[in-house]
């Protein structure tokens, strides 16, 4: 049987959200793999069992990680470790060929920011010599495979698909969708500042709205000072409509629910956050506004999906457009897709 190792980060401060689905799908679909685990950080959020292992984020940790490789016919990073077990990797992890890595952007595309103090400067340097030793990669972003050549010569690209479940499209079938019924418009993804969501309510309120219901997650983050000045900035700017913060995490299921629901959605990010939303409402049919020549906009525009402008915020719908980039959804990121994808991958190793 092919074992594969999956390494990843969890903790109470950056909870795990997508590789607890992830091995449920992996069981469910693979079951002649054997998948196994390893958490850095706590147990916060995650259920322990005999394929999971939680190791503390210390240096020695690293020893351990080195040792378990050995023992694998893959292993996949789903993230980048700490600055402490990323600095001993940096220095070996090019001696083994069977290590691939989930790419999500932010290694390559968030220099300027990781390099604002010391520490960020350290890691930074650390992630480029790790990620330089590092030969095939994980995406569906061609842009972002091209731009970690720059840093890994002669890097191999994998595409699964959507990945992780949280992407797939169409796991809520139409029939169970609610009818839109109202304008609801959702902004941001969570209580983190790169949302921009104070300029997003500027340049909606300039537009004089009224009678909307706008939805802002917000049960992530920087939860307090940073939600609750949004909170009231928002009724302050947007009198005329209806504020729904939504502080508690919420089901995934429940969560597609309400995606389905909406009439619009706004992701005003420079980089390429909240993917798996974008995703999903493309699916629901649901009108997507991005930051225009933002990392997001360029991605989807790539992959053939039609988003709009910000400056141009208008409620009407184009149902051809709108039915298109639900296609598209289906095409590149259904459970098909994807399953198809982890079987040519899970065959190909040895």
């Amino acid at each position: 049987m092919i074992k594969v190792l999956h390494i990843s980060i969890n903790a109470h401060n950056c909870k795990n959200k997508f590789l607890p689905n992830y091995k449920v799908f992996l069981e469910a679909e693979f079951s002649k793999v054997h998948n196994d685990f390893i958490y850095l950080g706590d147990h916060t959020g995650l259920v322990i069992d005999e394929k999971t292992l939680i190791i503390p984020d210390e240096f020695y940790s690293a020893i351990k990680i080195l040792i378990s490789v050995n023992k694998y016919n893959k292993v996949i990073f789903h993230s980048l470790p700490s600055n402490k077990i990323l600095f001993v990797l940096s220095f070996f992890i090019g001696r083994f060929s069977h290590i691939d890595f989930v790419l999500w952007g932010g290694e390559i595309h968030h220099k300027n920011v990781m390099a604002s103090s010391i520490r960020s400067k350290v890691k930074n340097y650390f992630a480029k010599q790790f990620l330089r030793k590092i030969k095939n990669y994980i995406t569906y972003i061609k842009s972002d495979f091209e731009l970690i050549q720059l840093i890994s010569k002669n890097s191999n690209l994998i595409n699964l698909g959507a990945i992780y479940p949280s992407n797939i499209c169409g796991q809520i079938e139409s029939d169970t969708i609610i009818h839109k019924t109202d304008n609801r418009v959702l902004i941001g993804n969570s209580a983190i500042k790169r949302n921009n969501h104070f300029d997003v309510i500027k340049k909606l309120a300039s537009k004089k709205l009224n009678n909307i219901d706008v939805y802002l997650p917000l049960a992530y983050g920087n939860v307090g000072d940073y939600s609750d000045s949004l909170i009231k900035y928002t009724a302050n700017h947007l009198s005329y409509c209806r504020v729904h913060p939504l502080m508690n995490f919420i089901e995934f299921e429940s969560y597609l629910r309400l995606l389905s629901t909406m009439t619009a959605a706004i992701f005003y990010n420079d980089g390429q956050q909240a993917m798996g939303n974008i995703l999903q409402l493309f699916y629901y049919k649901v009108k997507v506004f991005l930051k225009k020549d933002s990392n997001a906009w360029c991605l989807v525009t790539e992959l053939g999906f039609v988003v709009y402008s910000i400056d141009d915020f208008n409620l009407e719908l184009d149902e051809l457009v709108l039915e298109e980039n639900k296609n598209n959804a289906i095409r590149l990121f259904s459970y098909q897709t994807t399953t198809n994808h982890y079987e040519r991958y899970f065959s190909s190793i040895k």
